[in-house]
């Protein structure tokens, strides 16, 4: 794939879609240098929506049951991960953010649990976006949002510009050899595949994205 001067690898080139949604995801969320990021899921949007917030300068920490997916956050030098599944979230949140919470805190999980800790989790006067789509009609805490008077937000897709500008974000992020985009992909299937691709997505089998090959 060739965009201007840059030459993709065919691997990468097929991750510019997703990090044009992460891309999107932090323009909404206004994600700025110096910001302390709270990424409540830890799969391979959410992945990909920290690595833009890091690019950003953003200090990024994930929060995730999933151990396989917290060593792989931890692969991209993501070091700050928080399990609800075995220790007191909150508590863990005060600690990384000095109790006051998290600037920008993004909800990719789509669980209840995660909509309920990301309005907990955030500062006073910072800004929560709703990413995954919840199964269900979900409940997210009001009162806690009136109260810190918080900024809700939600995000879906990407625009044009966003897309646009996510090219250069991935020229970048190759260039960086400390970022190895190649370990986002976890599978190359082809297209006999598909139901089956589509499937261990669902049930949480992959940490990462599935390549259909035609």
């Amino acid at each position: 794939m060739r965009y201007g001067t840059f030459r993709y690898p065919s691997r990468v080139a097929a991750l510019a879609e997703p990090f044009a949604v992460g891309f999107h995801v932090n323009r909404r969320g206004g994600v700025a240098d110096g910001d302390r990021v709270l990424v409540i899921g830890g799969g391979p949007i959410g992945l990909i929506v920290g690595l833009v917030a890091r690019a950003n300068g953003a200090a990024v920490a994930f929060s995730e049951i999933n151990p396989a997916r917290i060593e792989q956050a931890a692969s991209f030098g993501f070091a700050d991960a928080i399990n609800p599944a075995v220790e007191d979230a909150q508590a863990r949140a005060d600690e990384l953010t000095g109790g006051e919470g998290f600037d920008v805190v993004i909800e990719v999980s789509a669980s209840q649990a995660g909509l309920r800790f990301a309005t907990a989790a955030c500062r006073i006067r910072g800004t929560v976006v709703f990413v995954g789509f919840p199964g269900s009609i979900p409940q997210v805490n009001v009162l806690q949002a009136i109260f810190k008077e918080l900024t809700l937000v939600g995000s879906r897709v990407y625009t044009f510009d966003d897309f646009q500008k996510t090219m250069k974000l991935l020229e970048n992020l190759s260039a960086d050899s400390q970022v190895d985009l190649d370990k986002l992909i976890s599978d190359v299937c082809p297209v006999e595949q598909l139901e089956n691709s589509i499937r261990r997505m669902k049930e949480g089998k992959s940490n990462g994205k599935i390549l259909i090959a035609f």
